[in-house]
């Protein structure tokens, strides 16, 4: 039986600046970046499974070079080859700039009636001009 343990991501869709014609206000800029994950059970093996109903938590770590102090989440639904969308975004008042960020995401998994599963946890990096999960 397959258990949701993690995810990763499958590919890339977009990665680009964030600012106020997008996803950031109040004369901010920063960095946006969305990708397809896919659910993996505890050998690594994907979960190739529809309706898995997917949420979030972000927690701000340190250093918080951008002085970020709200992280919006979201929620999703994979689709019939298992995988989801993500997006994350960084907007600051510190951007362009040099400024490091850390966090913390956890996902928890509820499918066919069963779980939640917390995944494990997903360090995210965020600067002016990247955003990468896990070292990716």
């Amino acid at each position: 039986m397959q258990v949701p343990t993690a995810s990763r991501i499958t590919q890339d869709i977009s990665s680009h600046v964030a600012n106020s014609t997008n996803v950031c206000t109040g004369g901010q800029t920063g960095w946006y970046r969305q990708v397809k994950k896919i659910v993996t059970d505890q050998n690594g093996a994907d979960i190739v499974l529809t309706l898995q109903a997917l949420a979030e938590t972000v927690t701000v770590g340190t250093p918080n070079q951008l002085n970020v102090v709200g992280v919006q989440t979201g929620a999703a639904v994979t689709d019939i080859n298992g995988e989801f969308q993500d997006t994350y975004f960084v907007c600051s008042s510190l951007c362009p700039g040099t400024g490091l960020t850390n966090s913390i995401q956890v996902i928890t998994d509820t499918y066919l009636g069963s779980g939640p599963y917390v995944l494990s946890p997903n360090v995210l990096a965020l600067t002016c001009s990247n955003i990468t999960v896990n070292g990716q």
